[in-house]
């Protein structure tokens, strides 16, 4: 019973008004409902608390899901506590919480948390089958003693400010967008680790990243980007892909430091995202590759100039 063993870890005495979610990405919309949180909370004298998901539901739900996260949990973490929150809680949802009824997971909610109130969005549900909505959990809340406070949704884009839009944006390679709803850069964190060394060989040696199987990967493509290397930031071009003319079969992410010259294998990077500049191609030859790779470090270094 994982969950279980991570509520205990996180009793507290104080009472908590509580957000629950995956949360994956920390959105604009989630920044949202942090803030209200936070407000609400500091109203009723409550601790101001977010319990989220060390793995997708959908995992445990759907033997044939595949998470495809914007976050690592690492980083959602860090960012949820980022918003001034009072603490995180971050559990395992496991089958034996899948299986709970709305009214049992509250019970274990106030018991180790202390919960007096939950900050949750209108399409809120909760409970085996997600048999409690926000309406029902208000009746529960009379008989069980807790308060439901439902904030608007946050509307920012043309498209509604969910995780699935970041994740179909970063799909379709609208880095913009994606950006845009996050109200941050998009980013992947990992440790550099060696490929074929081709880039050295070109001219242009990269970093490759390693990461997490089940983060998302954006489209295919060159990328402006930023790398953040012992908290110093450097000026990147990121390919996304196979490396078609080489014939390669698997993904990789390979990213072109500017104006950089060290070995950093094993060290950790975040690269940032900027904008995609053109899709993956096939050359006929090295030297027709050479040539598009300085005229993307050429329009790269323009893009990044703007954006500085």
């Amino acid at each position: 019973m994982g969950h279980l063993n991570d509520l205990k870890n996180h009793s507290n005495k104080k009472a908590s008004l509580l957000a629950i979610g995956v949360f994956d990405g920390v959105h604009l919309g989630h920044q949202h409902l942090f803030s209200n949180l936070i407000k609400t909370s500091k109203d009723n004298n409550l601790l101001s608390a977010v319990l989220t998901f060390k793995n997708h539901p959908g995992t445990i739900l759907n033997p044939d899901f595949h998470a495809q996260l914007v976050t690592t949990t690492q980083d959602k973490i860090k960012l949820i506590e980022s918003t001034g929150v009072d603490f995180v809680v971050p559990i395992s949802f496991d089958k034996e919480l899948s299986q709970l009824s709305a009214k049992s997971f509250i019970e274990l909610l106030q018991k180790h948390l202390n919960m007096k109130g939950l900050s949750v969005g209108p399409d809120f549900h909760m409970g085996a089958n997600r048999e409690a909505d926000v309406s029902k959990l208000s009746i529960l809340g009379k008989d069980m003693g807790f308060f439901v406070n439902t904030p608007s949704l946050f509307e920012k884009t043309k498209i509604p400010v969910r995780s699935s839009s970041v994740r179909s944006s970063l799909l379709s390679g609208d880095i913009e967008l994606a950006n845009s709803i996050l109200g941050r850069k998009f980013s992947l964190s990992g440790e550099v680790i060696k490929g074929f060394q081709r880039g050295k060989d070109l001219g242009f040696p990269t970093a490759n990243l390693s990461l997490d199987v089940n983060q998302i990967i954006p489209k295919n493509g060159i990328y402006a980007t930023q790398v953040t290397l012992n908290n110093h930031l450097f000026n990147g071009a990121t390919s996304i892909g196979t490396n078609p003319t080489f014939n390669n079969e698997h993904k990789s992410i390979e990213t072109f430091i500017l104006d950089f010259n060290r070995n950093i294998y094993g060290e950790n990077i975040t690269v940032e995202f900027i904008s995609k500049i053109r899709d993956e191609e096939t050359f006929n030859s090295t030297e027709d590759l050479i040539i598009q790779m300085e005229n993307d470090v050429k329009k790269i270094q323009q893009i990044l100039k703007i954006n500085n």
